[in-house]
């Protein structure tokens, strides 16, 4: 078959191929919820400040220490770095998201946090 036989056909393809692009609806991908246990505040003990863990261990010293803090029912826009399993850092505060089962790696990720449900939906 010759060349410029095939050039309407292809034309046709290519241009039924873009309206069916530009026809298809933009579905955002689907964000991921995970369940807030509670949140808290790093606070720096004095050097050689020692602490046992709840089992009752050997007295070890301590670097960081977190409390809980008071954060008031509502939805906070925040960007959260993953510290380790079910702990997130709120970037640029001493503030950190202690989850239940969240399977979320997050660097700088922007998220929101609702106190009224406890939950973090990840953007």
């Amino acid at each position: 078959m010759h060349r410029s036989a095939l050039l309407p056909i292809g034309l046709a393809l290519l241009l039924g191929a873009e309206s069916y692009l530009h026809a298809s609806p933009a579905v955002a991908p689907p964000a991921s919820t995970c369940a807030v246990d509670n949140v808290y505040q790093r606070i720096q003990p004095p050097p050689g400040t020692l602490a046992t863990t709840r089992l009752g261990g050997d007295a070890m010293e301590v670097q960081e220490l977190y409390v809980l803090a008071r954060i008031n029912t509502g939805s906070y826009d925040i960007s959260l770095t993953r510290k380790s399993t079910n702990l997130y850092m709120i970037d640029g505060k001493d503030l950190f998201v202690r989850t239940r089962y969240c399977y979320q790696y997050a660097y700088g990720q922007r998220a929101i946090l609702d106190m009224a449900s406890r939950e973090i939906v990840f953007r």
